[in-house]
């Protein structure tokens, strides 16, 4: 299920899911519910994704 979201998302935004998700979460700093919502992915996808690329750290260095 994941690696079917993250290929479509993928092919959707032409970059990876890495800088998908840094692009919403860290430089437009919007939260997990926000995030998903604008991905059209539920919220606990978004934060399976959010833990395995460890942005959580990142954004509250």
């Amino acid at each position: 299920m994941y690696q079917e979201i993250q290929e479509r998302l993928e092919s959707e935004h032409q970059k990876g899911m890495r800088e998908i998700l840094t692009d919403l979460y860290i430089t437009q700093q919007l939260g997990p519910s926000c995030s998903a919502q604008r991905l059209g992915i539920p919220r606990q996808v978004f934060l399976h994704f959010r833990n395995q690329f460890g942005l959580k750290q990142v954004k509250y260095q």
